[in-house]
């Protein structure tokens, strides 16, 4: 599972000055992968971060080795006529 969340306009993590990926590992190869679209919120935002977020399962890879970070059917239906 990938999680991105950018610098902009504020970090996931209080004093993080950079972009973090929460990434969880399980082993299954059902599904390859699961994500979400990039999040960004201000820090009044933080708390319900984590509780907004939108997982979709695909195998969709750019480049033949980046990680599409997607979160919705819309966005996965998208990306197979690329």
């Amino acid at each position: 599972m990938l999680i991105p969340f950018p610098r902009r306009p504020e970090s996931i993590f209080e004093g993080v000055e950079m972009p973090v990926a929460i990434i969880l590992s399980f082993t299954s190869s059902e599904h390859g992968f699961i994500t979400s679209r990039v999040s960004r919120f201000y820090t009044e935002e933080r708390a319900a971060a984590l509780a907004t977020l939108h997982l979709i399962a695909h195998t969709i890879r750019r480049n033949g080795h980046r990680v599409a970070k997607i979160g919705v059917s819309l966005e996965k239906n998208l990306t197979k006529n690329i």
